[in-house]
């Protein structure tokens, strides 16, 4: 390794400066991702999941049953030290193409919803939220359809085909066949274009649509989904509620499987609030029940497709709360547990920091529940597993990592692929021991060994091997307590790092604002937005006079985006008592969602279901026009506040809202979780930090004095 070599080097970035690869950066995998990093618990994780893809229709018999009992519903818990790469484990090591499932990773705790409607939700957010071309909604609704038409086609008797090929297939063809039916001549060109449709419907899914097939064999479009209607109501007979909510989701996705413009919005409707419209025998089913059932059939199918739905919770500190909030943590953990019980099918994964879960145990009072969480899952060739330890890292590891985030500039710097004595280059055997801790009782984190990576990089390569003061980071204590140094106070220095910080993580707030819709975002938005409320009340906000004195979260009406809001009171100086709670709602659907979004929010304030005494309902909309926002509103959603405006005591109000309030609340959310993990930033000095950050919004949520909520 000569000088030459080094001064190559010093034309390039420290590839170990990215030591914190949060999930809200929106990034691709990149040279940073070492895929030998903590294989083995990836692979035990990867062998759990494929427990749940055994159960894939294609290997049962023709006839469209379903399976009675898919695999039991299991709890995986994940431990390890701070920073010991267990998001980055969850972010690159099971993703949907390396699992074949559907990752469902909650980035927020309502512990107000009942856990299946709040898993419910999440679900339906996360198949809403992904793109056309990668649609998880339309990929289950083309194979589901196939596979119904493929089984309705095989079980068709031969009188009972020609009767449909007559009907299916217009022009002249179809009259020969009604006028000469008893021919002999036609009854095996029949039979092969069965064998043919059939073979069409289960080959190559990707190769022709369905709509494609149905031009290749001359048959009606319509015909044929009639044909897979009747199929579906043949196997799901009974009366019972969890039949006729499969009959209905089956027919949504057959319905999108055959739509032309493959338009989600019927089936999205369908899963946020069209399922609890749904009425069988005398009584009325309870919501709960409901949503057991829908969550149950979404589960099963996505099993029948071969692509199981996987529920991780990743960030328990930002979820639950450092230290932990009783409430919520007692409310996870038996909702965990009565989910895995009354849902089959599900693997669910809980990534949590070693000390902070010893906190959160002593929160939990059920045996109940934690023997549905001690369960596991049994995995191949492992037994049971129910616990996993994050293993401390070690010189193989160490030089893994140092190889692969190496070789783009070993490669640049020696104009060739480097030899094997070369792949740790500029750092030697001796390096990665030291860093590791060779030898010694405790080895430091994934992310520490980084941190010293790039520290001894720096040496090694800017500095010629001179040695550099190690620095150490600065307690929450030191930063706010301690006297200035040369002229700068250390807590101007720490707020210098969390502006960085929140830069970063707004930027990447800005680009999830601009990849997915408004409504797959509501829970993180609506749980910034709470957060953010927070804030103001525990750092005493004035503004004006106003102080926010309570903040209570609702959850109204039978749609789970659409019943959202906050209960706020206020209290102005110079005044005495309490007032009236006023409301503050994000308006977040669009086509024909927004008038029934509107309708649930307006309905807050009136008649038996009221919850505030006025709403301030912001929209997020960017608009150049000097309109109030109401003559803003489509003409559907329009004519729904015309009809509330005209109501005696009407006090609800509509503000448009900027985008880069969207992105500050999701900013606040992503934010807490990146510093969750910190021992450096106390809730005073984080609280004082966003309530500085955020100045301007706060007149957003603020009563007007002529609106004042007070008596």
């Amino acid at each position: 390794m000569d000088e030459e070599f080094l001064d190559r080097l010093r034309d390039q970035e420290n590839p170990f400066n990215d030591f914190v690869h949060a999930p809200a950066n929106g990034r691709g995998r990149g040279p940073v991702h070492v895929p030998e990093i903590n294989q083995q618990i990836q692979r035990t994780l990867h062998s759990a999941v494929r427990r749940y893809l055994s159960a894939k229709l294609d290997a049962l018999p023709s006839g469209g049953e379903l399976p009675v009992d898919p695999p039991y519903s299991g709890v995986i818990l994940v431990l390890g030290k701070r920073g010991a790469g267990k998001t980055h484990l969850l972010e690159h090591g099971l993703t949907d193409e390396q699992t074949g499932g559907l990752l469902v990773a909650p980035r927020s705790f309502d512990p107000q919803r009942p856990f299946p409607e709040y898993v419910l939700h999440q679900l339906v957010q996360r198949l809403q939220g992904e793109k056309e071309s990668r649609s998880t909604l339309i990929g289950t609704a083309d194979w589901l359809a196939r596979r119904i038409l493929a089984d309705g086609l095989a079980a068709m008797p031969e009188t009972d085909w020609a009767t449909f090929l007559t009907i299916a297939q217009p022009g002249w063809n179809g009259w020969k066949r009604r006028l000469f039916p008893a021919l002999s001549s036609w009854a095996e060109p029949i039979q092969s274009q069965r064998r043919d449709l059939i073979g069409r419907l289960t080959g190559d899914s990707a190769a022709n649509s369905l709509l494609d097939i149905c031009d290749a064999s001359r048959l009606s479009v319509e015909r044929v989904q009639q044909l897979a209607w009747l199929h579906v109501e043949s196997s799901c007979s009974t009366e019972a509620v969890g039949e006729e909510i499969r009959r209905q989701l089956y027919g949504q996705l057959i319905d999108l499987a055959f739509s032309r413009d493959r338009d989600r919005t019927a089936i999205v409707d369908f899963l946020l609030t069209g399922f609890a419209e749904i009425r069988t025998g005398e009584l009325a089913p309870s919501r709960g029940t409901l949503v057991e059932e829908l969550l149950r059939a979404l589960v099963d199918v996505q099993l029948l497709a071969g692509r199981p739905v996987i529920l991780a919770f990743d960030a328990l500190e930002s979820l639950l709360g450092q230290p932990p909030e009783g409430e919520k943590c007692e409310a996870f953990h038996t909702g965990l547990a009565e989910l895995v019980e009354c849902v089959s099918g599900l693997p669910v994964f809980v990534f949590a920091e070693r000390g902070h879960w010893e906190r959160l145990q002593k929160t939990f009072s059920s045996e109940y529940a934690m023997q549905r969480w001690q369960r596991g899952i049994p995995v191949h060739r492992q037994g049971t597993v129910n616990r996993l330890d994050m293993p401390e890292i070690d010189v193989a590891q160490l030089s893994d990592l140092v190889s692969a985030r190496m070789r783009p500039l070993q490669t640049a710097a020696l104009n060739r692929d480097p030899a094997a004595e070369e792949t740790l280059w500029p750092f030697s055997r001796t390096d990665l021991e030291t860093i590791s801790r060779h030898g010694q009782a405790e080895a430091p984190p994934l992310r520490h060994a980084i941190q010293q990576l790039r520290d001894c990089y720096e040496q090694l390569v800017f500095r010629n091997g001179e040695a550099a003061p190690a620095a150490r980071p600065a307690s929450a204590a030191e930063v706010v307590d301690s006297p200035p140094e040369n002229g700068t106070p250390k807590r101007e220095l720490f707020a210098e790092e969390l502006q960085q910080l929140w830069k970063r993580e707004f930027r990447a707030s800005e680009r999830r604002l601009e990849n997915n819709r408004l409504a797959a975002l509501s829970d993180e938005l609506h749980a910034g937005l709470g957060e953010w409320l927070a804030c103001l009340k525990d750092d005493g906000v004035d503004c004006d006079g106003w102080r926010l004195d309570r903040i209570r979260n609702t959850l109204t009406g039978r749609h789970a985006t659409y019943g959202q809001a906050f209960a706020l009171r206020w209290s102005i100086a110079d005044s005495t008592g309490a007032g009236d709670e006023c409301g503050i709602a994000l308006l977040l659907g669009s086509g024909t969602g927004m008038p029934r979004d509107l309708e649930s929010k307006l309905g807050m304030t009136v008649g038996s279901s009221r919850v505030v005494c006025s709403m301030r309902i912001l929209w997020p909309r960017e608009t150049d026009s000097d309109k109030p926002a109401v003559e803003q509103l489509p003409p559907a959603s329009r004519t729904v506040w015309d009809e509330h405006a005209a109501k005696a005591n009407f006090s609800s109000r509509l503000d448009l809202l900027s985008t880069e309030a969207l992105a500050c609340w999701l900013t606040i959310l992503s934010l807490r979780r990146t510093l969750a993990e910190r021992e450096d930033v106390s809730d005073e000095v984080f609280r004082h930090f966003l309530v500085e950050q955020t100045q301007s919004l706060v007149r957003v949520v603020v009563p007007d004095p002529q609106e004042s909520p007070l008596p």
